[in-house]
């Protein structure tokens, strides 16, 4: 929706791992509902190779709805036209009563992304959410949205290679335990940000957490996410789960 983030504004503030301020120069900084509208419209009517269900997100907004205001407008929109799961990535808004408002409008996903488990790394690594959002309200709201739109289709994001092995396969526990399904993205580190020159995590030790979260998980019923195999590519996901399919 936009690539405008309030945590973006102020270098102490932004994400460690994130380069989305350096993409304003490549596309528009918000897209209009009709933007929005348009280009879904034309993916899912796509004769050759339809969309078969959408994502909305971008960068945090200034106000306490973290972006849920909208993201239920274009729902709303983009429902009253075609019959396509959406699915939606936010900030935790400030209060549950925004996430009754996503539910309401017919959001059928939801994505709440802690991206890491410890305190010292959410200093480290994603110092504005945490200073204005903070881990009690991350869970929280992970547990209200599951009543909303229940188990695995609430998840939650993490970045693998900031954090120990046993802290992150502490939280796929936590996670999976309340039902929502946990995805794990291993650090690419990307131009321009202050982990530019990060060496990321290697094979064997993404193989080795790989296989450890998904019993974590399993444990629970829960599988590692995203249930969509087009949209794994950037995630440690194991193949064989009879859950995982194409839309």
């Amino acid at each position: 929706m936009t690539n405008v983030c309030r945590y973006w504004r102020s270098r102490q503030d932004r994400c460690r791992f994130c380069s989305i301020g350096h993409n304003v120069r490549d596309e528009d900084t918000r897209k209009t509902d009709g933007d929005v509208l348009e280009t879904i419209l034309a993916a899912v009517r796509d004769p050759i190779a339809p969309a078969r269900h959408v994502l909305l997100g971008g960068g945090t907004p200034d106000g306490g709805d973290a972006g849920a205001t909208r993201i239920a407008h274009l729902t709303r929109l983009i429902k009253a036209e075609v019959d396509v799961p959406i699915y939606a990535m936010l900030a935790p808004p400030r209060a549950n009563s925004d996430l009754d408002a996503l539910a309401d409008a017919g959001l059928d996903e939801i994505a709440l992304n802690l991206e890491v488990f410890s305190e010292q790394a959410a200093r480290e690594y994603i110092p504005g959410k945490h200073a204005a959002i903070g881990f009690a309200r991350y869970w929280d709201a992970l547990q209200h949205a599951v009543k909303l739109f229940g188990p695995i289709n609430t998840r939650s994001l993490t970045v693998v290679g900031l954090e120990t092995p046993a802290t992150t396969l502490a939280g796929v526990r936590r996670l999976s335990e309340m039902g929502v399904m946990p995805i794990l993205s291993p650090l690419r580190p990307l131009a321009g940000t202050p982990l530019a020159s990060r060496t990321p995590p290697d094979e064997a030790s993404l193989w080795d957490l790989t296989l450890a979260a998904r019993d974590a998980a399993l444990v629970n019923g829960v599988p590692l996410g995203p249930l969509c195999i087009c949209c794994q590519s950037n995630t440690l996901t194991m193949p064989g789960d009879g859950r995982y399919h194409h839309y």
